[in-house]
Parts: C-alpha cells; sequence; structure tokens
C-alpha cells in the first residue's frame, strides 16, 4: 500500500461533500463496520459529470470512496458499473488484506447509486438534508428548533448560540 497516497486522500477529502443539483442522492450502510455512505451523482446523457460522497467512516471509507468518485467521473453508467475492486486497490497499490473490504464496499455503493439512477430510487428531496439547505434555514428562521439535522454535514461551523431545542 502506497502510505503517501492513502493518506493525501484521507486528508484533501477529494470528492467528499454534497452535490446540489445531484441527479440522484443514494444512501448505503456497510453492514460490516456500521459506516453511513452517501452517494452524489450529476448526471447527463448516462455520463457522470460529477460524483461525490460523504460517510461517517473510517480513513478507509474516505479513502475508497474518494478514489470510486475519482473513477466514475466522466464515465457512462455503464462503465462505472464495471468498475471492480482492483481498479480501487491499483489507485494506492493495494490495500492491506484485512481492510479490502472497503474497496468492495465501495462499489457495493456505487453500484446501489447506479441502480438507484436507474430506477428513479435514492433519497426523496425531503430526506435530503444538505448543509446549504440548513444554513438557510438558520438565516430565514434565526434558529433549527425540530430541524432534521440527522445526514447534514456542519463541520467546521461555528454553531454556538444556535437554538436547536
Amino acid at each position: 500500500m502506497n502510505f503517501d497516497k492513502f493518506n493525501q486522500l484521507v486528508e484533501s477529502r477529494s470528492h467528499y461533500g454534497e452535490l446540489e443539483d445531484a441527479s440522484v442522492v443514494s444512501e448505503y450502510k456497510n453492514a460490516g463496520c456500521g459506516d453511513n455512505y452517501r452517494l452524489f451523482l450529476k448526471v447527463n446523457d448516462r455520463q457522470i459529470e460529477e460524483a461525490s460522497y460523504t460517510t461517517t467512516g473510517c480513513s478507509f471509507s474516505l479513502a475508497s470512496l474518494s478514489i470510486a468518485c475519482d473513477l466514475m467521473q466522466g464515465r457512462s453508467i455503464d462503465e462505472a458499473r464495471s468498475l471492480d475492486e482492483s481498479d480501487i486497490e491499483t489507485y494506492i497499490d493495494g490495500f492491506p488484506e484485512r481492510r479490502k473490504i472497503y474497496a468492495q464496499t465501495a462499489l457495493q455503493a456505487v453500484r446501489k447509486a447506479l441502480d438507484d439512477f436507474e430506477t428513479g430510487g435514492g433519497l426523496r428531496d425531503e430526506q435530503i438534508v444538505t448543509r446549504k439547505a440548513i444554513l438557510q434555514k438558520l438565516k430565514t428562521q434565526g434558529h433549527l428548533r425540530n430541524e432534521n439535522l440527522a445526514s447534514a454535514m456542519l463541520d467546521n461551523l461555528d454553531l454556538s448560540g444556535v437554538d436547536f431545542s
């Protein structure tokens, strides 16, 4: 494993974040460790223009999802569907044996997102709680009382003094 590449992916959080104009937002739960993944895909004419993710997972989840998003961008739905674990592992010169599951689960999340896109599945608008939407509500309402913040990415914000009751 190339730890320099791995650490760079984790530190830069490449492709990490929400896409406001995503064609599909898909959730996946890694049953092995309990991590939650959320993939955002912007698709135009069956080409993946942009891909991003959020996760509650560890550094191996971050790296695997980052690589998967990088590999999907610019590819067709069918090309993205044909990605396999070796494509992700090659990106950082392999995973430690007991961490190979992260490449597999990242691809399972990718395939679920692609299926959700093709079937019209994925999260409905009211289930997608983005940072931008939460900040807009805070601006207009002046509080976040009774708001669903379960999946909002609010890291690095100073929310002291905000009413969450």
